[in-house]
């Protein structure tokens, strides 16, 4: 049961952060934020499924996929927890993430991010617990 539960969790918070990244205008990066993806780790890929344990895999295949790659597929290793992190939404309106993302019942904690539409800011912290 409990399981299940987080599941469902870990289900709504990543739609979640999809919808909005749907929604969401484009946001120019700055240097400094361009720079620190440099620093990401890039998570180990088996048989073209990204194998994800940390933040920073995680938040280097949010990077990823935004780049052009809405087909890549991953699947949790661990329950991840983005406190501290920023996390810009996987996918777009021009780009939908289209691959398959499993979280092998692991939970993302501490995950808000902000996003701005038309001049209004948008600030969201699902709870997964």
């Amino acid at each position: 049961m409990r399981r299940k539960r987080l599941n469902q969790a870990l289900s709504m918070v990543l739609a979640f952060s999809m919808a909005f990244g749907m929604a969401a205008a484009p946001v120019t990066a700055s240097a400094s934020e361009e720079m620190e993806t440099e620093f990401l780790s890039e998570p180990a890929e088996t048989n073209g499924i990204y194998q994800i344990g940390t933040s920073d895999e995680l938040r280097w295949f949010g990077e990823h996929v935004n780049s052009g790659n809405a087909d890549a597929n991953a699947v949790l290793l661990a329950d991840i927890d983005l406190s501290g992190a920023e996390w810009v939404p996987i996918g777009s309106p021009d780009d939908p993430y289209t691959g398959v993302f499993d979280g092998g019942n692991f939970e993302i904690l501490n995950l808000s991010y902000i996003l701005q539409r038309n001049g209004v800011v948008y600030s969201a912290n699902p709870r997964g617990r």
